[in-house]
């Protein structure tokens, strides 16, 4: 007869395999349900998005990745947002929008070549068509389906343009690049309302304009970063009527870092973006600037300076300059005007907001900013904004 040990032993080799076969029923199981959960909150975020009047729509291929991860893969996707009389859009082909299995609030997806993205007004429409390298978005999202974090990373980008309905023989290059956003509301606390309530960081490499876009610096861009903290309740809305409401809730964005090497010259500094009582953007910031007399010659050679205060810009600052390496400078932006130090330069466009209301009546009455010099050698200045 046998020993209880040995038929101990006997069960437990005839129960091993039964609950290994138990084990991956139910991972099995809980995969596909996860799967079937992911397509519908994709759909029941299309919808909401076609609720409120966009465009969502997509085709489901199937569902893979089994057993190691979530891939949903979609054709003809088609999402488009209009704000005022610009309607934003992207159109891509064919993708697969991934997830962990235990982590089925965590996204990524890459874009492929043929994605567009397209920007449509009455009297013209721009694309960018990705041709080349990579692009893949990550992007987390909360009980509520509410964005917490982004990171878009993108490596050799290619994208073929076409603007005002013309395509551009030359492409948009970008060696390097990364955009990273994040929805804060843990920071709010009560002695802290103001926020930080949100990120937003950009680093980019390489860039490389078409040569048709002819800015005055060059069509190449070193680098440029950006780092700020945004505080201030951020509302659903029009683009104009949310930033209305956090411009009124005291809403700033704290730049931590700006840096750019354009051409001969360098910025690197920190300091303060607000907006004005007419909704549009003015600054404050300290930095350290190289090669300011050669970017005052360019911006004057391309006419977006006018002499006088070109002049102005090379005798009052030019001579605290170092002929090479950096100097500390004050920058700003008021009503339009971007100053450095005490000298109006350039003048800089309104954006118009989608929601924003009809402009006012045309300020050109307004004096032009800089400083004339009188027949007393007295220095006047021939208009201020403020």
């Amino acid at each position: 007869m046998r020993s209880k040990a040995q038929l101990g032993n006997a069960t437990a080799m005839l129960a091993a395999p039964a609950l290994l076969a138990a084990i991956v029923a139910g991972y099995t199981a809980f995969w596909f349900h996860t799967a079937s959960l992911m397509k519908s909150r994709l759909a029941d975020w299309a919808a909401e998005r076609r609720a409120n009047g966009d465009t969502a729509t997509y085709t489901v291929e199937g569902v893979g990745g089994f057993p190691t991860r979530l891939e949903l893969t979609v054709s003809a996707v088609e999402l488009a947002f209009r704000r005022g009389e610009t309607t934003w859009s992207l159109a891509v082909p064919r993708m697969a929008l991934t997830s962990g299995v235990f982590s089925p609030r965590a996204f990524a997806v890459e874009l492929p070549d043929g994605a567009e993205l397209r920007r449509a007004r009455p009297d013209r429409a721009d694309v960018l068509r990705k041709q080349g390298g990579t692009a893949r978005l990550g992007f987390t999202v909360d009980s509520t389906e509410s964005l917490r974090t982004a990171t878009f990373a993108m490596t050799g980008l290619n994208l073929g343009v076409t603007w005002a309905g013309r395509p551009v023989a030359s492409p948009l290059v970008l060696s390097e690049g990364r955009i990273t956003a994040s929805a804060e509301p843990a920071l709010v606390t009560a002695k802290n309302a103001a926020g930080p309530t949100a990120r937003f960081g950009v680093s980019l490499r390489g860039l490389r304009w078409p040569e048709t876009a002819a800015f005055p610096l060059g069509p190449e861009v070193a680098s440029f970063d950006f780092d700020s903290d945004i505080g201030g309740p951020i509302r659903a809305g029009t683009v104009y009527d949310s930033l209305r409401a956090w411009r009124e809730a005291g809403g700033n964005v704290a730049v931590r870092r700006i840096g750019l090497r354009w051409g001969s010259s360098a910025l690197e500094g920190t300091g303060t973006l607000v907006l004005d009582s007419r909704v549009q953007p003015a600054a404050s910031l300290t930095a350290r600037v190289e090669g300011f007399v050669p970017l005052v010659d360019v911006l004057h050679t391309a006419e977006l300076i006018r002499d006088s205060d070109a002049t102005l810009a090379r005798l009052v600052l030019g001579r605290e300059m170092p002929p090479t390496g950096p100097a500390n400078l004050s920058l700003s932006l008021r009503d339009g005007i971007v100053y450095a130090g005490p000298l109006a330069l350039v003048h800089v466009p309104d954006v118009a907001w989608p929601g924003a209301p009809a402009p006012p009546p045309s300020r050109a009455n307004l004096v032009a900013p800089g400083m004339d010099i009188g027949k007393d050698g007295a220095v006047r200045r021939k208009g201020d904004p403020l």
